[in-house]
């Protein structure tokens, strides 16, 4: 409950978190496997 509260009160991690909705809801994602392949091209992974 506390960290639900402290996340509810940051106006950062909410503007972070309402980011992250507008982006999937505009279909702005990439799957698993997209990320996991761009990681390995670039030798992250």
């Amino acid at each position: 409950m506390r960290a639900t509260i402290e996340i509810l009160a940051s106006a950062e991690t909410m503007a972070a978190i309402r980011e992250g909705l507008a982006d999937l809801e505009a279909g702005r994602v990439h799957s698993q496997a997209e990320v996991e392949a761009e990681l390995r091209r670039v030798g992250r992974l």
